[in-house]
């Protein structure tokens, strides 16, 4: 078979088996972490000509696929294996694709946040979009639930401080006490007997689950530690754990979720700060100002946009009083809305007035986006709508799949420095038209199969356009 490429330097002859097998080499890797073996069955069927590589390639990932209760599929009552392997390969790639895909320091080991939320619940958002029942890409960012992993073990053991062990959570009437976990014996007795939470499972993944366990603070008011925000991905606990660095009121000023707004952006839209062009910050900037970053342009470029989409998760709050992370403070509302940015400075109301915020985005081809929202669940809907949350999916996936990284940047923007060559412009059209269809159908499946489809899968290197 004679392949031409557009350009006659790159023109080559490959077998058509060949081709085939190559691109089923490739998935197989990619989605296993292996080699395939002689013996694998689909690769059988390749040789064969009884299916296509792509369609090979599909039945592999299909092996992964959950079921209406969120179960791998199983081989004679266990768990196939080799959905579990690919399923927990792709796991993986997704959690790497997030901007901090661990805990800040603050909540790793031995506070008890790591062992009472999954660090990997973020990456089982993204997985369950593409092997969920019924999944839409949207869901993503608009689901209103958390996910656990369903995992086959014996009862855990693991303890906090020795303390916590598997069983529904207990409370009893004693006030919880506000000593240093890291140091006080006394609080881990006491803690014992008060507060007894379901921990992280550990073992081999069957699949996933809602995670809805309570676990409600009775010196609190009994507040759900477990509190989802809407959002999808966004607005889990464990996301606020990697993200936020907030442990004060936020005041509009210094203050601000700045760092989560930050990481929410970059992992859904692939822009990392500043959002807009030089010039869009002008009005944002106060030279009387007592905080330095609204003084000029230079910090104004990025803070016009963090500071106002910031001041639209004010709801998110860390409970230090407690060794057990994010819960909801006694809100006093109240209901003037805060001075408008950048007059605020600090505002020791702002923390209890409504959560407003504002979108200021330019997005991939130009186009500036001024568009107001309201917690995390309504920036999930915001960005469930933009064109540029479908073409940063069809960005990560087109990268991992072939290896070639596309730029999706504002180049507009006159302090952007990207200069593309013609071929890198092609793969920028390519990856935009991928996330526009997928805007479109909605599924992760389908924007795998399109890219596996392409020539550049199955003959990386070959300078294919």
């Amino acid at each position: 078979m004679c392949i031409f490429f557009g350009d006659a330097s790159v023109a080559f002859t490959i077998d058509a088996k060949e081709y085939e097998l190559r691109r089923y080499y490739r998935c197989y890797a990619l989605f296993t972490g292996e080699r395939v073996t002689p013996t694998d069955e689909l690769l059988k069927s390749v040789e064969s000509r009884s299916k296509s590589g792509t369609e090979a390639c599909m039945a592999l990932l299909d092996r992964a696929m959950l079921d209406e209760k969120g179960s791998l599929p199983a081989v004679n009552g266990v768990t196939d294996p080799l959905g579990r392997k690919v399923f927990s390969r792709l796991l993986e790639l997704y959690q790497k694709e997030l901007s901090n895909p661990t805990y800040i320091s603050t909540f790793q080991s031995p506070r008890f946040e790591a062992d009472l939320f999954d660090l990997n619940e973020s990456g089982y958002q993204m997985i369950y979009t593409l092997f969920g029942q019924n999944q839409a890409y949207r869901d993503l960012v608009t689901r209103d639930f958390a996910l656990s992993a369903k995992r086959e073990r014996k009862e855990d053991t693991r303890s906090i401080g020795s303390v916590i062990t598997i069983e529904e959570p207990t409370f009893d009437s004693a006030p919880f006490s506000t000593t240093n976990p890291r140091t006080n014996q006394n609080l881990m007795e006491s803690l014992t007997e008060r507060f007894k939470p379901h921990v992280v499972q550990q073992g081999l993944l069957q699949g996933l689950v809602r995670d809805e366990r309570p676990l409600l603070m009775p010196n609190r008011n009994n507040a759900n530690m477990n509190f989802h925000f809407g959002g999808g991905m966004l607005g889990s606990i464990p996301y606020m754990f990697a993200n936020t660095n907030l442990f004060t009121p936020p005041d509009g000023g210094f203050k601000t979720h700045r760092a989560l707004t930050a990481s929410m952006i970059e992992d859904t839209l692939c822009r990392p700060l500043p959002w807009v062009r030089p010039s869009d910050a002008i009005g944002y900037v106060n030279p009387a100002s007592k905080l330095s970053f609204r003084t000029g342009v230079s910090c104004a470029h990025c803070h016009t946009s963090s500071d106002r989409a910031a001041a639209g998760l004010r709801e998110v709050r860390y409970d230090k009083s407690h060794a057990f992370g994010v819960s909801f403070w006694n809100r006093n509302p109240v209901s003037e809305p805060a001075a408008p940015f950048p007059e605020i400075e600090g505002d020791l109301k702002f923390a209890n007035r409504p959560s407003s915020g504002l979108f200021y985005y330019r997005t991939m081809n130009g186009a500036l986006i001024s568009q107001s929202f309201e917690g995390v669940k309504g920036l999930g809907q915001l960005i469930a709508n933009l064109d540029d949350f479908y073409i940063c999916a069809a960005k990560r996936h087109y990268r991992f799949l072939t290896g070639i990284d596309v730029d999706i940047s504002d180049l507009g923007d006159p302090s952007n420095p990207a200069m593309l060559s013609k071929a890198e412009m092609l793969k920028r059209d390519l990856v935009r038209k991928l996330g526009l269809e997928l805007k479109s159908h909605q599924s992760l499946r389908n924007l795998i199969k399109a890219i596996i489809e392409r020539p550049e899968f199955a003959l990386p290197g070959r300078g294919i356009l």
